[in-house]
């Protein structure tokens, strides 16, 4: 990941220069290069290299030459970044040329290139998390951030700072958000390029990452140091140092030494205390703020209760998300992640009622690492958001009521009944041997279906299989609206790799860009052009019947299902054989146009077909291994719920004694001070 940042950067750099370079002969100014013409990425990625040799210049030239840059914003970042990045990670000069040929490909200079780079970076980011465990430390699930973001409503005149920025997310969606609310002038856009956004980060890898992550989403120069927040004494904050929005997802669990302690009013160990502290002396009279903070800050006293007590008396703290174990679960390495809360507050007044959320995961579900939190989850807090709306899962609390609660504010939901401590393990003991149970009866009908003597039956049969061209088994069809501002709509996204259409967000008409939409409805073939070489296909259920799609997303409808099931043809295009021979297909290159695979290309395709009844059994032959495979995550997360579970009972009893005994100590020293 590494690598490949700072490989695209200094490829998107070159296009930024060209930029740079066009805008300052327009206005008549004289453009100082930025890097040196022997380093620009067309001098050295497009020479025909001997592989060593490739590796010694990178190695011995590139690299130090890059690092030694001074004298400008843009000289000192790209110097920053390579003193903090591992260099040329890939010793082999084949493998590097390979990729530097495949990066060259990408034209900065095209929106279309840029926006697919800029996905797909995203992507990798998250993969991080759950292949090695790391991007908890500087991944924040976008849905979230984009929640903060759409509450917060950041302004294109203001400035806003991220102090814990890791991978960048909050000021790339900011971007987005302020981009989009309005048509910008030339001076609002350039604001946003060199003033608007701010973000500071400690670890050397999120650093390149985040920068890189700005980059591509159009942000050229953001300013984003390299810096342990902790360090600075915010004891004496000067008013030019404020900002008008903080949005930030700090660290948790760590510790700092004495020393940093020192420049905080009240001192703790305690790195998520530290970072509240930070976020309330950053803002400006008026100022608003979105922070992810750990259960424990809620609920925590002495220290903790010292600077919730400040945080109430001078910052109206209107707004509290309880978000579900589970909801980071996707980028940590083991378990479901930290039990946390979305805090928004203001520098405007005390605190005088709080608006409580409760999420909770669709139902009979739990957020894990195969089952994230969606931006359609979120939709329900938004728009009870927006009204303050008291219902089974939000209501309101008085600050005399946190007061009495000596200023506990964790999220007690009055209209949930409390569930004894036992029932939660004996009910998930009792769900992780019905699965067992389930598991068991699918292994012994798959035996009977995947045995040598079924196999072979099924492989007999393929003579009597027919090819059909798409043309003749499909039908497009456009159900076209066009898009009214006070109208809503439920907006369908595509996952890749055959994993099918879901709801990416419901906005009014007047929040979307595009004209007009496209209708879709129950058994509609659709998939995306963008990405059909990624398996990007889907069928609509029940579910999303109504919904609708941007004009990338081609819809059809199966005229001929005597001949293949909706279904057997969605299975059909799951397979990653299909999409090597989609994206041989496919057309455009990642200069100048993007690679699509156009609706012509489908339609000309010919498909291999068995009999209905033999596709019928090959999709619940699927269907089967993936609720298996459902079954087998299902256990899983029951068995990491578990072991937590059986700790908080324990030591619930532990508590019960405790107090039983304090109570005890207290009868007996009652009378004496009474002289009795």
């Amino acid at each position: 990941m590494e690598q490949l940042s700072w490989l695209i950067f200094l490829k998107i750099f070159e296009a930024i220069e060209e930029r740079l370079k066009a805008e300052a002969e327009f206005a008549g100014r004289v453009s100082n290069q930025i890097i040196d013409k022997r380093y620009q990425w067309s001098s050295w990625a497009k020479k025909d290299w001997r592989a060593e040799e490739l590796v010694k210049f990178i190695d011995d030239e590139l690299i130090p030459y890059l690092t030694s840059l001074s004298g400008s914003p843009e000289r000192d970042m790209i110097s920053t970044i390579f003193r903090e990045s591992s260099g040329n990670l890939m010793k082999s000069g084949f493998n590097l040329k390979d990729v530097i040929s495949i990066v060259d490909e990408i034209d900065f200079n095209s929106a279309d290139d840029s926006h697919v780079v800029s996905q797909v970076y995203e992507e990798l980011l998250l993969k991080m998390g759950k292949e090695g465990g790391v991007a908890g430390e500087f991944y924040t699930p976008r849905p979230i951030v984009r929640l903060m973001v759409e509450i917060v409503n950041p302004k294109s005149n203001e400035r806003l700072l991220d102090p814990f920025c890791g991978s960048c997310g909050f000021l790339v969606e900011s971007f987005k958000h302020i981009e989009t609310s309005k048509q910008l002038t030339i001076q609002e856009y350039e604001r946003l390029q060199q003033e608007s956004f701010h973000g500071q980060e400690k670890k050397s890898l999120p650093y390149l990452i985040g920068v890189m992550n700005c980059v591509l989403h159009g942000m050229l120069t953001p300013r984003v140091v390299r810096k342990n927040t902790l360090e600075e004494n915010i004891r004496n904050m000067p008013e030019s140092h404020r900002f008008d929005v903080v949005m930030t997802n700090p660290p948790f669990g760590g510790q700092e030494n004495k020393q940093i302690q020192q420049n905080f009013p009240v001192q703790s160990q305690a790195t998520e205390l530290l970072a509240l502290q930070y976020v309330m002396k950053k803002l400006k009279p008026n100022g608003r703020c979105a922070i992810v903070v750990p259960e424990g800050v809620l609920s925590g006293s002495d220290a903790f209760a010292v600077v919730k007590r400040e945080l109430l008396e001078n910052f109206n703290v209107h707004t509290i998300v309880s978000l579900p174990s589970g909801t980071f679960a996707n980028v940590t390495s083991v378990g479901p992640g930290p039990k946390a809360n979305l805090m928004f507050f203001d520098r405007t007044k005390a605190t005088k009622q709080i608006w409580y959320y409760e999420l909770t995961p669709p139902e009979d579900t739990n957020y894990t690492k195969t089952n994230p939190i969606k931006d359609v989850d979120l939709v329900d807090c938004w728009n009870k958001w927006q009204t303050r709306e008291i219902s089974k899962n939000s209501w309101l609390v008085s600050i005399d009521e946190v007061i009495s609660r000596n200023h506990d504010l964790v999220a007690m939901n009055p209209n949930r009944k409390e569930k004894s401590v036992r029932l939660p393990i004996m009910h998930t003991l009792e769900e992780i041997a019905q699965g067992s149970i389930e598991t068991q009866h699918l292994l012994k009908d798959l035996r009977t279906t995947l045995s040598d003597e079924a196999l072979a039956r099924l492989k007999s049969q393929h003579m009597s299989w027919e090819e059909w061209p798409l043309s003749e088994l499909l039908d497009p069809v456009w159900r076209d609206v066009q898009v009214v501002p006070e109208r809503s709509y439920k907006i369908l996204g595509m996952h890749s790799f055959g994993n099918g259409l879901y709801i990416k967000y419901e906005k009014k008409g007047s929040e979307i860009k595009a004209e007009r939409l496209y209708q879709v409805h129950t058994h509609d073939f659709v998939y995306n052009r963008l990405f059909g070489w990624r398996g990007s296909f889907g069928l609509v259920t029940e579910d999303l019947d109504g919904c609708f799609v941007s004009g990338e997303f081609p819809c059809f409808i199966v005229k001929r299902k005597d001949i293949v099931s909706p279904e057997f043809l969605l299975k059909y295009f799951s397979r990653p054989s299909i999409w090597k021979e989609i994206e041989a297909q496919s057309r455009g290159t990642t200069r100048g146009s993007r690679l699509r695979f156009k609706e012509d290309r489908l339609l000309e395709m010919i498909v291999s077909l068995p009999l209905i009844q033999t596709q019928e059994n090959i999709v619940k032959l699927h269907d089967a291994l993936k609720h298996l495979i459902g079954i087998a995550e299902k256990i899983q997360n029951h068995a990491e719920e578990l072991a937590p579970a059986v700790l908080e009972d324990v030591f619930a009893m532990v508590q019960v004694t405790a107090s039983f005994a304090q109570t005890r100590q207290a009868t007996l020293v009652q009378p004496l001070s009474e002289g009795r």
